[in-house]
């Protein structure tokens, strides 16, 4: 059988902020003809008006006016609506990661050695499930969110700080969703009715690629990050993300090189050690076997195409 399409949208978040906006009238569009796709960060959807299904790897939930999708980085995922007129979204991509950490710091009363572990708690929470909540039955995080929105299109003085004060509540009423949702999960991880709980089995070894791809490492030791052995490891890591394991480190490390070329002057060589390749020989070759491009072709292209970016049945794709 013929496995399903699945692309990596990967997006640049800016240095001075932790985040980027979709939003206007662009996605005022009709929803369903994208295939199963995931991202480098978290996703926060908001419908403004519409109905559908967003699919969450194999489970799917239904969405209507004022729907909240929290989608972690590395889930697949894609949006297919049942009416005929255009539906209307907005998103936010987030860097929790870079966020937390440039948050932390400036709070008082938290001990310097607790900091690394609070964060890490953190994400484990905003990464280990996605779902799709009413913002009638969350008013706090209809209005959090809708206030984001509106800060990102106005972007009036000092909206930056207005941001990253709305983002750090909108992220700590999610982790508390989170861990409301974990005694639901585990009930229903008891009865094997809980169609997500073989996509997180794998999250630690995603989170793990995105923080070590520039190390050497084996599928061995991935594996034992999700407690399976090798050979079930592979399996299990095709079925959720639709390619091997080794083909998805792959993505990771040219998606990483493809940012290196364009913000830095580095050398194509020292580009290919800090994105985990020994030499620049695998690096061209698998560089230009995912772009069709060589580095250099490509850090000239005054602006890349998401076609640029195809692999077969899996894509790299730079955005929408």
């Amino acid at each position: 059988m013929e496995k399903e399409s699945v692309e990596f949208r990967y997006y640049e978040i800016p240095a001075d902020m932790p985040l980027i906006a979709l939003q206007g009238e662009e996605w005022i569009r009709e929803y369903g003809n994208d295939p199963m796709h995931f991202h480098n960060c978290l996703e926060i959807g908001y419908c403004y008006y519409g109905q559908g299904k967003v699919y969450f790897g194999q489970r799917a939930e239904s969405y209507g006016p004022g729907s909240i999708t929290i989608v972690p980085k590395n889930f697949p995922h894609h949006t297919m609506q049942t009416d005929e007129e255009p539906n209307r979204w907005e998103y936010l991509f987030v860097d929790t990661g870079r966020f937390l950490r440039k948050v932390f710091p400036n709070y008082a009363g938290m001990a310097f050695g607790d900091t690394a572990n609070h964060i890490s708690t953190l994400l484990r929470r905003l990464n280990g499930h996605s779902f799709c909540i009413s913002g009638k039955q969350e008013p706090e995080l209809d209005m959090l969110l809708r206030l984001m929105f509106e800060e990102m299109r106005r972007k009036e003085r000092l909206y930056r700080y207005c941001m990253e004060g709305f983002l750090w509540s909108f992220l700590m009423k999610i982790a508390r969703h989170m861990e409301n949702e974990g005694q639901f999960e585990e009930e229903f991880a008891e009865t094997g009715l809980c169609s997500e709980i073989l996509d997180r089995a794998i999250l630690d070894a995603l989170n793990y690629i995105e923080e070590h791809y520039m190390e050497d490492f084996t599928i061995k030791e991935l594996a034992g990050l999700s407690h399976m052995s090798p050979s079930n490891f592979r399996r299990k890591f095709r079925s959720c993300m639709h390619t091997a394991p080794a083909e998805y480190v792959n993505l990771v490390r040219i998606e990483k090189a493809c940012e290196l070329l364009k913000t830095t002057e580095d050398r194509v060589e020292e580009i290919a050690l800090k994105t985990g390749f020994h030499t620049a020989g695998p690096f061209i070759r698998s560089f230009k076997k995912l772009t069709g491009y060589s580095p250099l072709q490509w850090k000239k292209m005054e602006g890349q195409s998401e076609n640029n970016l195809r692999n077969y049945k899996v894509s790299v794709l730079k955005g929408w």
